[in-house]
């Protein structure tokens, strides 16, 4: 009886021990992968540019303080290819390709105490463009582009370049548009790839603007950032022509010479005026005389000058053109009639 209770007691202390061990053994197994797991180095890659555009060249940086990447060794490959390899090499470079391409770039660290470390980042060569647009005044003959006066509204429309097999539609990607500064969140957002912005009567001579465009999808990102100037509408005058209309080739800069029992009509145009013609108030005169215009269905733009017969001499005439909706736009000029 006494020899089989102590058998009993043997055996089971035995499969107690085992079981002990192996629970030990579990436990400290699992501690070393959730220290392994919790101590794991942080790397960071630093782009240089951050956003690579087509035939760009890029180097890329290891950045960590986890480990010293001085003594660690550093193995970089572009594409699958073997680049440079050495001890505190933690940079690599290479030259992006075609809009839209992704360049793979690998690198595997070893540091001089710990594990073999591998990490890889996609680079994409993105691009961005901002297209604006002015609400000023210009003719329908005018060839050129609206510029930025004070009072006047400046449209940006930006259109991202991201990778060729791009995910996600413009609808899905994040603009974020910066006015010198100054984050405009209230015109920021998905799918906010259209801004506007009100250049104020008394407004800066020029605004820094920004944007900002993220894919979230892959979270390529691009940025372009430029400086908007504020113009000064330009007043400048043109013969208009009985048949061809407004002489467009060549304004009336300085004078014009007519002779004695003739006339002449004279067009006036407010170049990046921040309202059409029709909107402002022509003020001309000829000397020191007040000429009245626009009533009887004349046009206030146009001015029509008689030589009388055996007349000679110069006069100055003058324009001066006011905004009513904004007192601090006035824009004026002259030029003088030779009568020979």
């Amino acid at each position: 009886m006494n020899t089989t209770h102590k058998t009993g007691n043997k055996t089971h202390s035995v499969v107690f021990t085992i079981l002990l061990h192996i629970l030990v053994v579990i436990f400290f197994l699992a501690g070393l992968r959730v220290y392994g797991q919790v101590n794991e180095p942080k790397i960071e890659f630093v782009l240089n540019p951050t956003y690579p555009h087509a035939y760009e060249f890029t180097s890329v940086t290891i950045r960590s303080f986890s480990f010293d990447t001085q003594s660690a060794l550093f193995s970089w490959s572009i594409n699958g290819k073997p680049a440079s390899t050495g001890r505190g090499v933690k940079s690599a470079s290479f030259t992006t390709g075609p809009l839209g391409s992704k360049t793979a770039v690998s690198v595997i660290i070893v540091p001089f105490e710990g594990m073999k470390i591998k990490k890889t980042i996609d680079v994409y060569a993105s691009d961005l463009d901002i297209l604006w647009t002015a609400s000023s005044y210009t003719p329908p003959f005018y060839r050129g582009k609206s510029l930025p006066t004070r009072g006047s509204t400046v449209t940006f429309v930006a259109s991202p370049f991201f990778e060729s097999a791009q995910t996600g539609k413009e609808t899905d990607f994040l603009f974020e548009w910066n006015v010198d500064g100054k984050e405009m969140r209230q015109q920021s957002g998905y799918g906010a790839r259209v801004f506007s912005l009100n250049i104020g009567r008394n407004s800066n001579t020029e605004y820094r603007i920004q944007a900002r465009v993220t894919n979230p999808a892959t979270n390529a990102t691009q940025t372009k950032s430029f400086s908007l100037p504020i113009y000064d509408p330009a007043l400048l005058f043109y013969e208009l022509h009985p048949l061809q209309g407004p002489l467009t080739g060549r304004a009336i800069s300085d004078r014009r010479a007519i002779a004695p029992d003739s006339e002449i009509q004279v067009l006036a145009v407010p170049y990046y005026a921040s309202q059409p013609p029709a909107a402002l108030d022509f003020g001309w005169k000829v000397e020191n005389t007040d000429i009245a215009r626009g009533e009887k269905g004349e046009r206030a733009d146009v001015l029509t000058y008689h030589a009388e017969q055996g007349s000679r001499g110069q006069q100055i005439v003058s324009l001066s053109i006011l905004n009513p909706f904004n007192i601090l736009e006035r824009i004026q000029e002259s030029f003088r009639i030779y009568v020979e």
